[in-house]
Order: structure tokens, then sequence, then C-alpha cells
């Protein structure tokens, strides 16, 4: 690829960028997930991470179907009406570059849809009063999109190219609605949700865009094809060997489940016994053991991103960690979600007092946190918010299977004022 090569991809990107910017499907779905955004910040009781983190959830569902169809779209235009013969495509003919500038295009009208639904954000945090400057939680929530549509953009733009239908893109954006569904039975690996994965979904994707410009290139003469198909299998390979390390971990539920984690959901949850061990991640990278905490009072709270009293939460376990110094009570806070770079913004409100910790779930329901994590095993939860006072000796002492700010508080004044 030269620099004149490039020079030509950036009109292709821009006009591709403005097809699928100036119809009125854009305005459409703009429109629809703007006003989404605008009742989740509205609703979501001033907490921007909350409102963020809904519009996420929307955007890769939603979206992710809508940039199947749109990649499918930009193909079936050039099988329609013959890429050769488009005015700004004859300088590169079919060369793999043309499938590399049509994904581009494609991308960046999904990635405008987003960027429409956080400014509606913004506007119904600041219209309900809640914290709407928060340049760190949109960058997060915008980071967490990226992959995911330029998988579904890929995916649905190589199925269209190798089949010469669009009919294969829309049973794609089908399948990408109910495989969250039905995920009992898909491999937790392939939940494209799933951030930490990312050098695996980017990998893929590059092999689809490859792919397609192989598949371009096919009868043009004097076209690298060949190294083209190069790069395509090469880029399949290694998206297949990135599995690997996630199976040999057993993070993958069907394939591989991890023995530690069996042994840490046998563990027995009895009032009056010894509570449960683990060791989770904290929101800093080091691994946190309940044994980290002996000798000091412990109140332990299960929470998920997509509770509506996450903020409040936090907000108690911070006055109750500061009231409560003199006892050295521990606050912890047990995050549930496959997708751990969704913490991120809740940790900035949870302080320094409240210890943050990740947990995964990979254990027997994959894409079911709350049925997946062994640790939610262990001690018998089954929805969050859920929270247990942990005794100085280890002793589980009470559980509560809703944890309202105010209900934390009584245990706490309950086991620790005397």
């Amino acid at each position: 690829m030269t620099w004149s090569d490039l020079r030509l991809l950036f009109p292709l990107v821009r006009r591709e960028f403005q097809l699928g910017t100036r119809g009125p499907v854009f305005w459409v779905v703009a429109s629809a997930g703007g006003l989404y955004g605008l009742w989740r910040a509205l609703g979501s009781g001033g907490s921007l991470a909350l409102a963020c983190y809904q519009e996420v959830q929307f955007a890769v569902f939603g979206l992710g179907a809508a940039g199947v169809f749109l990649g499918g779209a930009a193909a079936a235009r050039d099988l329609r009406e013959g890429a050769r013969e488009l005015v700004l495509a004859k300088h590169l003919g079919n060369r793999p570059l043309l499938a590399m500038g049509r994904c581009l295009g494609a991308w960046l009208s999904l990635l405008a849809v987003v960027l429409v639904m956080l400014l509606c954000v913004l506007v119904g945090e600041l219209l309900s009063g809640g914290e709407a400057w928060g340049l760190a939680v949109y960058g997060n929530a915008l980071a967490r999109v990226l992959l995911p549509l330029a998988l579904a953009t890929a995916l649905g733009f190589t199925l269209t190219t190798l089949f010469t239908t669009p009919l294969a893109a829309g049973l794609a954006a089908i399948y990408w609605v109910a495989v969250p569904l039905a995920a009992a039975h898909v491999p937790a690996i392939l939940d494209v949700t799933v951030v930490q994965h990312w050098p695996m979904v980017m990998l893929l994707t590059l092999a689809l865009v490859a792919l397609s410009g192989w598949r371009y290139g096919r009868a043009i003469p004097g076209i690298p094809r060949r190294a083209a198909g190069v790069i395509a299998a090469a880029l399949w390979v290694a998206a297949g060997l990135s599995l690997l390390p996630l199976l040999a971990r057993g993070e993958d539920a069907i394939t591989g489940v991890s023995p530690v984690l069996l042994r840490m959901s046998a563990q027995p949850s009895v009032m009056g016994a010894r509570a449960p061990g683990f060791w989770l991640t904290s929101a800093d990278g080091h691994l946190v053991g309940l044994d980290d905490f002996a000798g000091r009072p412990v109140l332990l709270v299960f929470w998920s991103p997509a509770d509506a009293a996450t903020a409040s939460t936090f907000a108690m376990l911070r006055r109750l960690a500061v009231r409560y110094r003199t006892q050295r009570l521990a606050c912890l806070a047990v995050g549930t979600d496959h997708d751990a770079a969704a913490f991120a913004p809740f940790v900035r409100n949870a302080g320094p007092e409240v210890t943050v910790l990740a947990d995964r779930g990979r254990h027997f329901v994959p894409g079911k946190t709350a049925q997946d994590s062994a640790l939610m095993a262990a001690y018998s939860v089954d929805r969050t918010p859920s929270a247990f006072f942990i005794g100085p000796d280890r002793v589980l002492v009470e559980g509560l299977s809703e944890s309202e700010p105010e209900a934390l508080a009584r245990v706490a004044a309950r086991h620790l004022e005397h």
C-alpha cells in the first residue's frame, strides 16, 4: 500500500460516511438512539455512569444489528452498481483498499449515532440535575462500542461480498440479536460485548475485512490478490490462536471450566459458619482476597453496573467506612458483569474508602453473571444488590437480599455499635 493509495482511501471513506449519514434511515436511528439516551439519563437518578452503561448495552445490540445491515448494504451497492464503473472507485479498481474504505465509512456513520446518543445523555443529566460533566465516563462508553460495531460492520460487508446477496447479512443481524438470548448454548468467549477480549475481536474484524478485499480482487489482472489472501489467512489463524489462552484459563464455561472456580462455588454459605473465601481482581489490577482483611469486620456487597441504586450504595459505603474507621470496617463492593471495563466509571464514585472488585463470572451459564459466578453461587446470591456482614473472626453473621443504603447502615450499626 503506497501513499498514493492512502490519499485515494480518504475520499472513499468520506463518501461512504456521507452516504450513511445523509439518508432518512440514519436520522431515524439517530433520533431513536438519542431519545433512548435522554430517557435513560432522566431515569438514572443522577448517575452518569449508569446512563452511559445502559447506552452501551443498547448500542452494542441495537446498533450492532444495524451495523451488520449497513455493512451488507455497502457491499450490495457495489455488487449492484459494479464497483469498477464507479467514478470514485475507478482509480482503485476492485482492490482490497476498496473494501477497507467501505467498511471504515459505514463504521464511522455508526459512531456518529453513538455520539448523538451520548450528547443526549449529557442533555438529560443537565435537565435532571445529575452529574453531566465526566469526560472519562463518556470516553469509556465510546471506547467500549468501537470494536463491537466494527466487527458488526465487517461481518455484514463480508457475508454480502462472499455470497453476493444481502440476505446473508440480514441473517447475521438476526443472529447478532438472538445470541444473547441463547447465551447458555454459545461459548462465552464469543460474546463480542466483552471488551477485555479486544485482541480477539480486533483480529477477527481485520480478518473479515481482509477476506472481503481478497474476494473483491479475484478477477482483476495486476491486482495483488495473492498478498490479500495471505494476509487474510494469517489474520484468521491469529484470531483462532487468540482463543487458546482464554480456553486455557477456563474462561469459557462450556469448553473449559476452571477448577479454582469449581472449588470456590463448592464452599458452603451458612450463617454462623466460616464465610466462603475468594480471590478477585481489584479496580487497580491487584489480586484481593477475603484473607487480606483478617481480624477486621467486613461489609460485602454484590452490585451490578445495571443497578439503579449503585450510586447511592457506594455513597453509603463511603460514609460507613469513615464512620466506623476506629472499628476498622472494610467495605468490599463486588461488581458482577462480564464486561470488566464497565466498572471504571463506577469506581470513581466509590472513592478510596471502598474496595471495588470485579467478578466476571465464567462458570456455569455464560451471559448471565448472577448464575455464572462461582462466588455468587458460594454465597447463594441470585440477584443484585445483595449484602453480607462478616465478623472479624470471618464468621458469616448476617445477609441482606436487598441492600438498600439505609439497610446497610442498620446492619453496620447493629454489629459495630455497642
